[in-house]
């Protein structure tokens, strides 16, 4: 509808809410996410930008982090992360320290070592 925003942000005590009322393309929402990420100080789950079609998370338990990647693409990926940082896969016990490999529409669930 012309004249009214195709995207507004409610603001109540301290929280907000963003209401999309368009169809933004993925380019337009990765940008969006971004922004919003980068305004609040989010941590992710990886340094570096994720291959598309790839979503990272991070769990802890006490003093240990675990990283999830999934694959939701036909393709294989390579999910590439920062120094300082080892991964092992917690099926395979595989080690990782600069990339792990994604088979189509796979996932791992790794532990997440720092300054090993």
């Amino acid at each position: 509808m012309r004249g009214t925003p195709a995207l507004t942000r409610n603001v109540l005590g301290k929280g907000q809410a963003f209401f999309a009322l368009t169809r933004l393309s993925p380019v337009l929402l990765d940008r969006f996410y971004a922004g919003i990420c980068s305004t609040l100080s989010l941590p992710r789950a990886l340094a570096g930008d994720l291959p598309e079609g790839v979503a990272a998370g991070e769990r802890a338990a006490d003093d240990k982090r675990f990283v999830i990647l999934q694959n939701f693409t036909r393709a294989q990926k390579v999910v590439a992360f920062g120094p300082g940082v080892t991964l092992t896969d917690l099926e395979s016990n595989e080690r990782f320290d600069k990339h792990v490999p994604l088979e189509p529409l796979g996932s791992r669930v790794l532990r997440k070592h720092k300054g090993i």
